[in-house]
């Protein structure tokens, strides 16, 4: 972890795919008072707190029972009032929410939480959710986290998911309108749909020419709106194409890193491992001697 001034606000530039943690927390910590932003998107659940979030110039009340949400990249602090404060927080990159299957159409629901202009209530009150299922799936994710179980990453992220539908559906039906203009902005609706039907061979360049646009404009719109760089995003998704092809065929290693993307079995074996944390072989033994 490291921590680095920027203006009036920390950057906190984590290494965070989703975590879930109990905080306990004094009044007036050390930590939290400063304000700070990051790349990942934090709920935070009230167990017995009396505190202050503040998200992007705006109060919010943040006690027992209470729901807040901080989108990416928003900057924030808190302050604390109780002489001991329990919380939940589960902190998770946007890039948890994108996923190769994900049409066009399905991503537009996540932008909320990824835009740092969005006009919903970053406070649900305690009454609001008490009798949801919000804090059981919070309470659930905190579960999993601990106990790392096998398959522990999937039921945090279908919970986490869980939690973005709620919060989704609540948007909707308090307020209508929030949500209908908010889409995939044009060009980059045009480019996923060829990054999914070009993956064994896209680059940002020509995905930048196919849009019409310069490859500078194009990455920055690009990394805007995805809270991701072109190459990073195109790598994960390619990876994750090759996890289906390791758990659903018998394709050698080879043959899956031409499929999807890479010019080499050995440089496919090399990003396989940094993304994750396994070999592709490995990968498929584990696999078949967990079922």
């Amino acid at each position: 972890m490291y921590i680095f001034d920027e203006g009036k606000a920390k950057i906190q530039n984590m290494d965070i795919s989703m975590q879930c943690i109990f905080m306990i927390v004094p009044k007036n910590p050390d930590f939290g008072n400063t304000a700070h932003y990051h790349e990942y998107i934090e709920f935070l659940y009230g167990l017995d707190c009396d505190a202050e979030a503040w998200i992007n110039g705006n109060v919010h009340t943040f006690k027992t029972g209470d729901l807040i949400i901080i989108n990416s990249m928003e900057t924030h602090r808190f302050r604390f009032f109780k002489e001991k404060n329990e919380y939940i927080v589960i902190k998770f990159s946007p890039q948890q929410l994108y996923t190769p299957e994900q049409s066009i159409y399905e991503m537009k629901y996540l932008l909320p939480f990824t835009l740092n202009d969005f006009s919903a209530d970053r406070r649900i009150a305690a009454d609001v959710i008490e009798n949801t299922s919000v804090p059981s799936s919070i309470k659930t994710v905190l579960s999993e986290w601990r106990e790392k179980s096998y398959g522990y990453e999937l039921a945090m992220r279908t919970h986490i998911f869980q939690i973005i539908l709620w919060l989704l559906r609540y948007w909707n039906k308090t307020n209508p309108k929030l949500l209908t203009n908010i889409n995939l902005p044009p060009i980059l609706a045009k480019a996923l749909q060829y990054i999914s039907l070009n993956l064994s061979n896209v680059t940002a360049n020509d995905v930048a020419e196919f849009c019409g646009y310069s490859y500078t404009y194009f990455s920055k719109v690009f990394k805007k709106s995805m809270h991701i760089n072109f190459k990073d995003y195109l790598l994960k998704i390619r990876i994750n194409e090759a996890e289906k092809l390791l758990l659903t065929t018998n394709k050698p290693i080879t043959e899956i890193a031409m499929l999807t993307g890479f010019s080499t079995a050995s440089h496919f074996t090399k990003i396989f491992k940094t993304l994750s944390g396994t070999t592709p072989t490995k990968y498929r033994d584990d696999a078949k001697k967990s079922f």
